[in-house]
């Protein structure tokens, strides 16, 4: 049978890596969670400008209805042009800022997220 001090030194190897993997999980699935709001923002976003069915500034609201949390999210919206047909909805946000623990924060680049769609034809 192991003694007391041994299951102490065992308890303090174990933990912190058994705290690690839990926090860690639960980093991936806010990470999952944020990047399905951003996708799904920038989906309805998009599909609005390209349906003509609102203004730049009221397709970012719509996007930003869609946002998990209050996180410091970045908006671009592209709408179609002389140029060119397309639209597009751009939503980023700060890698660690995308997660709870920062567990996963050693990524130093942005979570993005693009939705490009072409524009429905103006009525003549």
């Amino acid at each position: 049978l192991p003694s007391a001090h041994e299951r102490v030194v065992e308890i303090a190897i174990v933990l912190p890596v058994f705290l690690m993997l839990i926090f860690g999980a639960i980093d991936v699935m806010q990470l999952h969670a944020t990047y399905a709001s951003m996708l799904a923002g920038a989906r309805d976003g998009a599909r609005m400008l390209a349906l003509r069915s609102g203004t730049a500034a009221e397709a970012e609201q719509l996007t930003r209805s869609r946002l998990y949390g209050s996180g410091p999210y970045t908006i671009d919206t592209q709408t179609a042009d002389a140029t060119s047909d397309d639209v597009a909805v751009a939503v980023s946000i700060p890698f660690d800022k995308a997660t709870i623990t920062g567990v996963l924060g050693l990524v130093q680049d942005p979570l993005v997220v693009q939705v490009t769609m072409r524009a429905e034809p103006s009525a003549p």
